[in-house]
């Protein structure tokens, strides 16, 4: 299996924050002109709407009054609520890794830890991507799941990819179910660069949310390798229990 560097389980982890936009646009390929392309840099994952959008604009994004409610209980086999052992178990079954392929880490300023992996081809033709499973401070259960595609290692996917696995997924999660309406978004550009591909809860409050991040725009050098020569970015898949009070440390009102 591939190595973890500490970038990548920190960029993992970083990304994991939710972020709360108020509109919504047509296609993800609209954002690249019809080409993946990027006119700002996306060092920051949380953002705001794009300059010009209208905070009460809505578009359709499927036919969710069909639907049932959607139920968002984890990734995969991994559920809410596992403690270390049972996630370990849920990682070898559903990303073929073994125990010595498993990152364990901690977040000193939140107090929660983390179990992370490479996976090659979660979906067909995806490249490679780093999965990490978050536990929280105080209970030491599952609070929130990370799927990272992309970045410029050997074997991660292109911008090219990123964008039809970002259609594909959005795609899939409009038919798992009818999501609380006030949380339901898709394709919304930040300012930042980021694409909020999807985000929605279910009836619990629990979070799917899907981020586009293109690399910033550069001049690329023709005489360079193909790799070097193409669009990079990021795709951050998150499953979140309590987006609203997750179980990390927090210093409580009147403490100091």
């Amino acid at each position: 299996m591939h190595k973890l560097n500490q970038r990548t389980i920190l960029a993992v982890l970083l990304l994991g924050l939710a972020v709360s936009p108020t509109s919504q646009a047509a296609d993800i390929g609209d954002f690249f002109g019809g080409k993946p392309k990027s006119e700002k840099g996306a060092a920051q994952v949380a953002g705001t709407p794009k300059t010009g959008t209208d905070p009460q604009s809505t578009r359709p994004v499927g036919p969710q009054a069909t639907l049932s409610p959607a139920q968002i209980e984890g990734f995969r086999s991994a559920r809410f609520g596992y403690a270390e052992s049972e996630l370990r178990a849920a990682m070898r079954k559903d990303l073929g890794v073994s125990d010595k392929d498993i990152v364990a880490a901690s977040n000193d300023t939140e107090r929660t830890s983390s179990l992370t992996a490479k996976a090659n081809n979660l979906l067909p033709d995806s490249g490679m991507a780093t999965v990490s499973y978050i536990l929280g401070a105080r209970a030491k259960k599952l609070i929130q799941v990370n799927v990272l595609w992309g970045g410029v290692e050997p074997g991660a996917a292109n911008l090219a990819t990123l964008v039809g696995l970002s259609n594909s997924l959005r795609g899939y999660f409009l038919e798992q179910g009818s999501y609380v309406k006030e949380t339901l978004l898709a394709n919304q550009p930040l300012d930042d660069g980021t694409v909020l591909v999807f985000r929605g809860a279910d009836d619990k409050g629990r979070m799917v949310l899907l981020r586009l991040v293109p690399e910033p725009k550069k001049e690329r050098d023709k005489n360079a390798p193909k790799d070097a020569r193409e669009a990079h970015g990021m795709l951050l898949l998150s499953y979140i229990e309590n987006p609203k009070n997750p179980d990390v440390f927090r210093i409580e009102k009147g403490q100091f």
